[in-house]
């Protein structure tokens, strides 16, 4: 064993003394509380934790926050001495929950998410446009035509079809919210 490696050794040791035994519990999520982000849990033994917290560290900078599903499991820690609890682990999430600033996925090179609604209006206003346009031109008639064999009437070659409205539903992925 190197000097490095019994260093950290012996500062784990030190670590579990000061801490005390890890005390990790099995509990079902009656509520979830995302103004504060705790939960209500009851312990497998009945002991019922209106305020389990779902972050390690109270304070306003925690990127994301995840939330259980009510009615599912999760395992929580006690926090040494104290009475608080701490979620370690879920069994079913039911979202999560972003407070950043900015967020990359994947690298970033796609950009930003799109606005979904903002979109959808743009899109149906330029299609209705387009479909006013067609059939501005699909009825166009020549009219006074005076002179060769010119005639009077519709445009021989019309446009079809139209343009289908574009539906919100067509272009979200309602698993990703923001």
């Amino acid at each position: 064993m190197t000097k490095d490696e019994k260093q950290l050794m012996d500062a784990l040791r030190e670590f579990a003394r000061e801490v005390g035994p890890l005390q990790i519990f099995l509990g079902k999520v009656n509520s979830v509380n995302e103004t504060d982000y705790t939960i209500d849990v009851t312990l497998n033994d009945s002991t019922h934790l209106p305020d389990a917290r779902l972050r390690a560290v109270v304070n306003d900078n925690m990127p994301m926050v995840m939330t259980p599903v009510v009615g599912s499991y999760v395992l929580l820690g006690k926090i040494g001495e104290t009475a608080e609890w701490v979620v370690l682990a879920f069994d079913q999430v039911d979202k999560v929950i972003w407070n950043a600033n900015q967020i990359t996925i994947n690298g970033g090179d796609n950009a930003g998410l799109v606005k979904v609604k903002e979109l959808t209006t743009k899109l149906n206003n330029l299609e209705n446009k387009v479909n006013a346009m067609i059939e501005i031109f699909n009825t166009h008639v020549h009219g006074g035509v005076t002179t060769g064999a010119g005639t009077s009437a519709v445009t021989p070659t019309i446009i079809t079809p139209e343009l289908t409205v574009t539906q919100q539903s067509e272009i979200e992925d309602v698993k990703i919210k923001h």
